[in-house]
């Protein structure tokens, strides 16, 4: 219980909106975990530097064509390290919430 609350104690603001609409949380959960979102943000980076090298004409961009293999190698790593790290709360891709309306 200690780690959803701590979960709801970070997202104080959505809360903090929910019961002074009268509503209460049933349940909220983490999807996606930080190494998966490192990974993410990792090609996301990587994808908007190689816009700009070819939107620059850089000398760089030739090294588009390696972006196909780098995503891959990202993607794999990222969800292997996540099954093989306990699990973390810290910094997932969305939160799912049941909110019911309070009597």
């Amino acid at each position: 219980m200690t780690n959803r609350m701590t979960i709801i104690d970070g997202l104080h603001g959505l809360v903090e909106i929910f019961s002074r609409a009268v509503f209460a949380i049933e349940r909220l959960d983490c999807i996606g975990h930080s190494l998966e979102v490192c990974g993410l943000i990792t090609n996301l980076a990587l994808a908007r530097n190689a816009i700009t090298f070819l939107e620059k004409r850089s000398p760089l961009a030739i090294l588009v064509v390696l972006l196909p293999i780098a995503f891959l190698l990202i993607n794999i790593f990222s969800v292997v390290a996540s099954w093989l790290n306990s699990a973390d709360n810290t910094m997932p891709f969305r939160y799912s919430l049941i909110v019911v309306k309070s009597s």
